[in-house]
């Protein structure tokens, strides 16, 4: 027996009693209109209307028609024909390193979406890095959950290819293999990283520091070759590589240290960040040791955060398109999980106050 709680908005439980009202024959043809359902189940006409979305969705009731009720469409030995079995959703996202705001609205979107459409959604978090072969790990985990379906988040390319030799998996972010099976939504990071650069080099900035975590070290490769093309030219001492230095341990008293030893080896005149922790780690270290910004040192994040925009100075970010994501995950679910390929979305930059000319 499965004794797990599921947790549901509003919309989705009304939509659950529309349901059976549906199939018990209370009603046939079409629904009472939005103030009547509103009355009866005791919720504003929003969120009816959020309701029938759902049974549109579930296949229950026809597409809206300004001005006229919902049909009820026909049911076939007493279950709508196109209506999926109830299942359930895996969401999986790294233990290593917490989960910015932005990021997490996303996979909540997500969540409802699925909701709406099939059934459940449960979360779990992972250590990607540990498990050389995740297919046991993944087993398990389907096993436990029931999961008819995966989103995976930041995955590592053996995640993502081990997820969709399981089960229809929808990728957000990460590395990623060459399977035909994919679904996937993401940015290039060496294309970002390229563009980032390309601009503060335009601006005189030629020692450009970009950490590696634990979690994009699968991508410090596409950060040297973006660095490389933004630069368009060697540095002014050492090599790209030496610009994009590992920092492994996502743990804050480290970072401190990893700060101090790169200022000192690289003495950059900028810093790209690629998670809105680091970007606190930086600000700290910063205001710690006296160095301006942006007078003394431009940065940049490539994770929006908006509770960012009440730092000083704000800070320049990028910001992922949500709703092209959602969009696209969307179309997986209409497609009956069928892959759609792989989207790479252009990032969208949210002028700050963290950027500034380099100093002769």
């Amino acid at each position: 027996m499965d004794d797990r709680v599921e947790r549901k908005s509003l919309a989705v439980q009304v939509a659950d009693r529309m349901e059976a009202a549906i199939r018990s024959g209370q009603w046939a043809g079409k629904l009472p209109g939005n103030r009547t359902l509103a009355e009866r189940y005791g919720v504003n006409r929003k969120t009816c209307v959020a309701a029938m979305d759902v049974l549109e969705q579930r296949g229950l009731i026809a597409p809206a028609e300004v001005g006229r009720c919902r049909k009820v469409l026909p049911l076939e030995d007493g279950k709508p024909g196109t209506v999926t079995k109830r299942q359930r959703l895996l969401i999986l996202r790294p233990t290593a390193s917490p989960m910015n705001l932005e990021d997490e609205n996303l996979l909540r979107s997500f969540h409802e979406a699925w909701e709406a459409a099939r059934g459940g959604v449960v979360w779990e978090r992972v250590d990607y890095g540990r498990y050389r072969n995740p297919g046991p790990v993944l087993d398990r985990l389907i096993e436990r959950h029931q999961a008819a379906a995966l989103v995976l988040y930041v995955p590592l390319h053996q995640w993502g290819t081990a997820a969709v030799e399981r089960l229809p998996s929808f990728q957000v972010g990460g590395v990623h293999g060459t399977s035909p099976k994919f679904s996937m939504c993401s940015f290039a990071i060496n294309e970002g990283i390229e563009a980032v650069a390309r601009y503060l080099a335009g601006l005189g900035h030629r020692r450009i520091l970009i950490p590696v975590d634990s979690i994009s070290g699968g991508f410090r490769e596409a950060f040297i070759i973006g660095l490389a093309k933004g630069l368009g030219e060697p540095p002014e001492s050492g090599t790209v590589e030496d610009l994009c230095p590992s920092f492994p341990e996502p743990v804050p008293e480290v970072w401190r240290t990893y700060w101090e030893k790169s200022f000192r080896r690289v003495r950059p005149t900028a810093v790209v960040v690629t998670e809105d922790v680091h970007l606190l780690s930086l600000y700290g270290f910063c205001a710690d040791r006296g160095i301006r910004i942006p007078d003394e040192l431009s940065v940049i994040s490539t994770n929006y955060e908006s509770h960012f925009e009440w730092c000083q100075p704000k800070p320049t970010m990028l910001r992922f398109p949500n709703r092209k994501a959602l969009s696209h995950f969307k179309e997986w679910l209409s497609g009956g999980l069928r892959p759609i390929g792989k989207h790479f979305l252009k990032m969208d930059i949210v002028e700050g106050e963290s950027v500034a000319k380099a100093k002769a």
